[in-house]
């Protein structure tokens, strides 16, 4: 949610009116999009994935940022479809407000490789005790977003993308666009897609021209039909799908940048698909396994043979053994009784 104005005035509520929506912003737009989610969904839960509900990850200022784990290309166009959905509902909440309104921006991230998901600090969860990070924990990341950080090329692309949406835009990232194109090509996506040229953003690929990309969220009629005499009479049009889908491929290509993978329903991956950021992490990633594994090994035999050195031998225990019994005849002379250890009470 963004501010277009101060608001609050004329009004006896010592805070301005953003500090209120704001609050009522973070309680009810996450049960929107629950609810839409699973309005588009719900009809198609024979396809699974239903329960998938992209999750709050966290809150920055006025901003609400939601993550899920992406099952495949049907799922992909739910979490989007479902979120534009959220914006047009909640935008239309905050009309009669005008210094009000909503926009939103989209990204993909690949994990483990090459984004990397690492603990918040004091909501430790127990997986970080493990010298190399496994499947266990990417699922508690999944589930528990919260609880977790996400850091990476990906999530910095996402937020510098970010400075292009607007109440009528909802940017994209370039690997988020070229999965939508793939979608609207199975008609699984029906909102348009808009190229509007490449412009540099900060830290991203040295600060090369990157794609814009949005997808129209215009709520108001009359000025869609601006929009859309305006691009008649400039030449401009909605993006095609097909050739913004070459274009981006040859961009990522160019730019050593991952194309993002995911099945489509029901299907698997294509070996030849996997990204090499994700070989490369699988074959590094075995080995740091393979040389805990040996090391743990290495140790628990280590230990062993310290717990046998530590046994007394026969011939010191019977040593032991007649002193104890010695000392305990002295002090039943003497009128007296200690204890002292026995070959028993020594530790193994």
């Amino acid at each position: 949610m963004f501010k277009a104005g101060r608001g609050g005035e004329g009004t006896s509520d010592p805070y301005p009116v953003w500090v209120n929506e704001t609050r009522k912003f973070y309680r009810q737009f996450p049960d929107i999009l629950a609810s839409k989610f699973r309005s588009i969904a719900d009809p198609h839960s024979a396809e699974g994935h239903a329960e998938f509900v992209p999750k709050l990850w966290k809150t920055v200022g006025d901003e609400i940022i939601f993550c899920c784990k992406l099952m495949d290309v049907t799922h992909l166009a739910w979490c989007v479809t479902s979120f534009l959905r959220s914006l047009d509902a909640y935008g239309r909440i905050l009309e009669p407000i005008n210094a009000l309104d909503v926009k939103g921006t989209g990204w993909v991230a690949a994990f483990p490789a090459p984004n990397v998901t690492v603990e918040v600090a004091g909501r430790t969860r127990g997986a970080a005790s493990l010298d190399y990070i496994d499947e266990e924990f990417e699922t508690q990341a999944d589930n528990s977003p919260g609880d977790f950080d996400f850091l990476g090329k990906d999530i910095d692309s996402g937020f510098r993308v970010a400075q292009y949406a607007a109440a009528d835009r909802f940017a994209v990232s370039a690997e988020l666009g070229l999965l939508l194109c793939e979608a609207t090509k199975l008609r699984m996506f029906q909102d348009k897609l808009v190229f509007h040229g490449r412009e540099p953003l900060k830290g991203v690929i040295s600060s090369r021209p990157y794609p814009i990309i949005s997808v129209d969220t215009e709520r108001s009629t009359k000025r869609r039909d601006v929009k859309d005499h305006e691009r008649a009479l400039t030449g401009q049009a909605a993006s095609n799908p097909t050739l913004l889908r070459t274009f981006l491929t040859a961009f990522l290509e160019d730019e050593k940048m991952d194309a993002p993978v995911l099945p489509h329903a029901g299907d698997g991956i294509d070996a030849s698909r996997v990204p090499s950021s994700y070989k490369e992490f699988a074959n590094s990633w075995a080995e740091t396994v393979k040389e805990t594994t040996m090391r743990s090994s290495r140790e628990k035999q280590a230990s062993e043979a310290d717990q046998i050195d530590g046994v007394l031998p026969p011939r010191l225990l019977t040593v032991l053994g007649q002193l104890r019994d010695r000392q305990r005849r002295e002090e039943i002379r003497r009128g007296s009784l200690s204890i002292v250890p026995s070959a028993s009470d020594t530790p193994n």
